[in-house]
């Protein structure tokens, strides 16, 4: 029982208690660790949080875990009790397998009395680990709403499909179709936390219609059933959670696919055909402080595909060997990343008919549920402001760069210190580097080869194509960072007399075509 500060997950945020908590309830604590390193902890079988505990790349060995009643200064709130605490090996008790249909939350906004209301569509809910589509035409067994036929592994939906909170979903060798009778009018929902699987399979319509994702995000999603403490890096107001892995599959007829600081985002040897562009989002923001009002407003407006962090760690990211196509080129693919937390390369994307887009993300700093803008961006104290963009485009093909040519700030408040400092936008254009060594004798083998940029090579050094990971600690809490693509002066040719190739990934090598940058209107 928590006298103080509890979590309530029956209510919106800031409806029951400070910040929606409810004193002298019993809630049902469940944290779950698998052998991969993810931890999940659920609160009355409600997702709270989920993270990797990792040293550079590798599974921590061991991580400590603390409950605790937070009260306001001066405040006697009491304490916190426990019991019944149960602790198993090799035993993993998620949340039990359900799967229904009925109403679920599609879109939040801000009311005119500060709290997240909802909005609400029916349709299949799917709840637990490792489900698959034959999971779920067994338990709703409707075929008005859902069927599968085992043969051909083929499953259609005739209504929305919302992976709820915190769920796993796998389809593997598999297809899915949904039955739209207009544009958009059924929905593929990924809720916070939830991770989904697509292997080897196709998601498409089974008509001219096309559907739309709706991944958690500020645009849609802004808030959550938990409340959670003021000021923390990863509360989930404006992100996702999601793992989202994609590979060798086709992703055909859709639209909004906007990842929002995924946990998790790779998306692989795969093809994004018939791509549209739509808003599904709500930007009601009510009677939202300024730093709600930032964060949602920031997500509007009409998207294809669009990958969008700020503060949320990011573990895994590998966009690679896709081919992108919309129903009506061009479309705009936007990057609003953060390159001074994260190096974020893509390789081997053919878009060649669409635009590549780059904006700045809003930092996510201020009240409620911010955090010290000085941690990653040399910006200031809780204020609201942008984050510097950038993106490597590693032998991509497009049909053009298109960089927002609207002036962010580090700062945009009133606040000591808002000098009106410019973020910057980015874009690297990169290729691979095959150099030969011939002499009178043909191939040479075992040469080393010097390659330098002589334009920027400070900023812009060969690199190979390695990812490190690190651990920042010099904030209140400790983030990782991914770098893509470390610097690579020397290589050696083989065999062939070539320098490595491609896929070897630590010791072949990448050059800066282009440069592309602007600070200014």
């Amino acid at each position: 029982m928590i006298n103080g500060y509890g979590y309530d997950p029956t209510q919106d945020q800031g409806t029951s208690g400070p910040n929606g908590r409810s004193p002298g309830v019993w809630y049902t604590v469940t944290i779950v660790r698998t052998p991969d390193g993810w931890t999940h902890a659920y609160i009355n079988d409600i997702l709270d949080w989920r993270f990797r505990a990792e040293y550079v790349g590798e599974v921590a060995k061991s991580i400590a875990l603390s409950i605790r009643a937070i009260s306001e200064v001066g405040a006697d709130n009491g304490d916190a009790h426990i019991d019944s605490l149960q602790v198993y090996n090799h035993k993993y008790f998620f949340p039990m397998k359900g799967i229904e249909f009925g109403q679920y939350v599609s879109n939040n906004y801000i009311g005119s009395d500060w709290g997240i209301k909802s909005m609400n569509k029916s349709g299949i809910i799917v709840k637990g680990r490792n489900i698959t589509l034959s999971d779920i035409a067994d338990a709703i067994n409707n075929p008005s709403l859902f069927t599968y036929d085992a043969k051909t592994k083929t499953a259609i939906s005739y209504t929305n499909l919302f992976l709820y909170y915190g769920s796993e979903l796998v389809i593997k060798d598999e297809t899915l179709k949904f039955h739209c009778e207009s544009d958009g009018e059924i929905e593929f929902a990924v809720g916070y936390g939830a991770t989904l699987k697509i292997e080897n399979s196709t998601v498409t319509s089974d008509n001219e219609h096309y559907f739309v994702w709706n991944f958690a995000s500020a645009s849609t999603h802004f808030g959550y059933p938990l409340g959670r403490e003021d000021m923390q890096p990863r509360i989930l107001n404006f992100v996702s959670y999601n793992s989202i892995i994609i590979d060798n599959s086709v992703i055909n007829n859709s639209a909004y696919l906007f990842f929002q600081s995924p946990l998790e985002l790779k998306i692989t040897n795969s093809q994004i055909t018939d791509l549209h562009e739509t808003d599904i989002g709500n930007y009601d923001i009510g009677n939202a402080d300024w730093g709600q009002k930032n964060a949602i407003q920031d997500t509007k407006g009409e998207k294809s595909l669009q990958i969008y962090t700020e503060s949320s760690n990011l573990y895994d990211f590998d966009f690679r060997n896709v081919i992108i196509s919309a129903k009506n080129s061009p479309v705009n693919i936007t990057f609003k990343v953060n390159a001074y937390r994260d190096k974020l390369n893509i390789y081997n994307i053919n878009a060649e008919n669409e635009n590549i887009v780059l904006d700045n993300p809003y930092s996510g700093t201020g009240a409620p549920g911010g955090q010290s803008h000085t941690c990653y961006n040399d910006g200031y104290p809780y204020q609201p402001g942008y984050i510097h963009a950038g993106i490597g485009l590693v032998n991509c093909k497009f049909k053009d760069i298109i960089i927002n040519e609207s002036v962010k700030h580090a700062c945009d408040g009133i606040g000591p210190g808002c000098d009106g400092r410019a973020v910057v936008k980015n874009a690297a254009v990169k290729y691979y580097l095959d150099v030969k060594v011939i002499d009178e004798d043909g191939p040479v083998e075992g040469a080393n080869v010097t390659v330098t940029n002589e334009v920027d090579d400070t900023n812009y050094p060969p690199e190979n194509m390695d990812i490190y990971r690190y651990w920042t600690r010099d904030c209140d809490y400790d983030y990782l960072r991914i770098k893509m693509g470390l610097p690579v002066h020397t290589l050696t040719t083989g065999s062939d007399g070539h320098t490595p190739l491609p896929s070897d990934m630590v010791i072949n090598t990448t050059i800066t075509y282009r440069n592309i940058t602007t600070d200014k209107p």
